[in-house]
């Protein structure tokens, strides 16, 4: 049965700013897409009036589920899936984590009383914070670590993109007893898609912790960055405010020179800290301490012949540091964190 009532409200402000309204009369009938007065036929997302396509329905099945967030991780590191208002579902302009994960809310929390299901969903978090980067290397086993900083908030999904390498392989570094999500990519390519569909996050991290290792086949740049963030995601599967500091590392001549091996102690460090080479130098090096906006904070030499020396960090404030060793063409980088 089609039972309909209806009635036209005009809405008014007075010179106060009060507001108000009236019921208006002879309101014209409404008349549905099919042209059936009082009728329930509706435009759908591709549309077709009366049709049954569904926004953020990946398998087409007519249910959003948590395959369907499924479905866009892989459509998205496969380039597989247009951009339509039935899958863009967050009216951005492209098809990324942050539509996953908009499915993803809806399959496991959507409900009668809630819009987590009303798409398009536009809301972002502009008062929270992450930082993907601080990016380390390890030529001999042919992997890069990327790491997280996420003081503000918990993440449920992150996807960013690296340059100068094409990745082989990606393996999550938070715990999978915490985190049971595995990132996507695809072999060759440059981009790295995680999400967890089991309603799980990444805690909340003050100073940066390993999020994701991501084995390459070859390296195409002599600098491999994190080169974009495409989107991190909080706990209610929305976008925050990114940046990707200390996120490039060079590696012309790293294996020539066997650098990728030095090593820092202790680390976290207070006071003063210990650079251990695993070669002695055979020419001079610079050994430079970078903050996390890239800034200059210290520099010293390492003389021919040396395999360890100190550097006094007593002045820098506490805070994750790049320690650069360079001999003007080539250089290896490892982060050290001060923490007092």
């Amino acid at each position: 049965m089609n039972n309909w009532a209806q009635v036209c409200i005009k809405l008014t402000k007075d010179a106060q700013g009060n507001m108000g309204y009236t019921a208006t009369a002879n309101c014209q009938p409404y008349i549905d897409c099919m042209g059936t007065l009082y009728g329930n036929a509706v435009v759908d997302c591709e549309g077709d009036c009366g049709g049954s396509a569904l926004r953020g329905d990946v398998d087409l099945n007519q249910l959003i589920e948590t395959n369907d967030g499924d479905g866009y991780v892989n459509g998205i590191v496969n380039s597989s899936i247009a951009v339509s208002p039935c899958k863009d579902i967050s009216d951005d302009g492209i098809i990324s984590v942050w539509d996953a994960g908009l499915a993803i809310n809806c399959a496991l929390n959507g409900g009668p009383n809630n819009n987590n299901c009303e798409f398009p969903n536009t809301i972002q978090s502009i008062s929270q914070y992450a930082e993907i980067g601080y990016t380390e290397i390890n030529t001999s086993l042919g992997y890069i670590d990327v790491y997280l900083r996420n003081p503000d908030c918990k993440i449920v999904g992150y996807e960013f993109n690296v340059s100068g390498i094409e990745i082989s392989n990606v393996q999550s570094l938070i715990s999978a007893t915490e985190y049971p999500a595995t990132p996507a990519f695809l072999p060759g390519g440059n981009k790295v898609v995680c999400i967890s569909t089991q309603d799980s996050l990444i805690s909340k991290h003050v100073t940066p912790t390993p999020l994701a290792r991501i084995y390459y086949s070859q390296i195409t740049d002599p600098t491999i960055c994190v080169e974009q963030i495409i989107h991190v995601l909080n706990s209610n599967y929305e976008p925050i405010i990114m940046a990707t500091p200390l996120n490039c590392i060079s590696v012309a001549g790293v294996d020539e020179l066997g650098m990728q091996e030095f090593s820092l102690y202790p680390n976290p460090a207070q006071n003063e800290v210990s650079i251990s080479l695993k070669v002695k130098a055979e020419d001079n090096f610079d050994l430079i301490v970078l903050d996390a906006m890239g800034r200059e904070m210290k520099k010293q030499i390492i003389f021919a012949g040396s395999i360890e020396t100190n550097i006094n960090i007593s002045d820098l404030s506490n805070g994750i540091y790049q320690v650069v060793l360079t001999n003007g063409t080539t250089r290896a980088v490892k982060n050290l964190s001060v923490v007092r």
